[in-house]
């Protein structure tokens, strides 16, 4: 019933748009079931804005993968081969780029502070970014 309403929503958008829609969607959906398993904490340690603002990144990190897609990742689904995983990389990075972006005002603190971190983050980017390439743009009939 959700998911039928969710659509008809996305229906109304103009087509550019439905992905950073979906991606917001899925972002807040995944990131606001996590957080409800540690409400009890939140609210016992009176953390009610970190969860809002949490949320809040989560939407937008969320968009910005859609973005992504729309502005490069889709285009590169047409490369013969590579093209489902580059856009899922692509799809990733706008998310991930978002999430670094906003990570110092959300916690205080950069999200990558030296080398070995950004060597991490990368590879962690790149390696969901193939999976995820895999599973939601590679073709099945082949």
């Amino acid at each position: 019933m959700m998911l039928a309403r969710l659509i008809a929503v996305a229906q109304k958008l103009p087509p550019w748009l439905r992905p950073a829609f979906f991606g917001a969607v899925a972002l807040v959906t995944v990131v606001g079931l996590r957080m409800l398993f540690a409400l009890p904490l939140i609210l016992k340690q009176h953390k009610v804005s970190e969860f809002a603002l949490g949320l809040l990144a989560a939407t937008g990190a969320g968009a910005a993968g859609g973005l992504g897609y729309t502005l490069l990742g889709a285009p590169s689904r047409r490369i013969p081969l590579v093209g489902p995983y580059v856009a899922g990389v692509v799809s990733v990075g706008a998310y991930m780029l978002a999430l670094l972006l906003v990570a110092p005002y959300i916690s205080n603190e950069p999200l990558i502070d030296d080398r070995a971190g950004a060597i991490i983050f990368l590879v962690v980017t790149v390696f969901f970014g193939l999976v995820f390439g895999h599973s939601a743009f590679r073709d099945r009939g082949r």
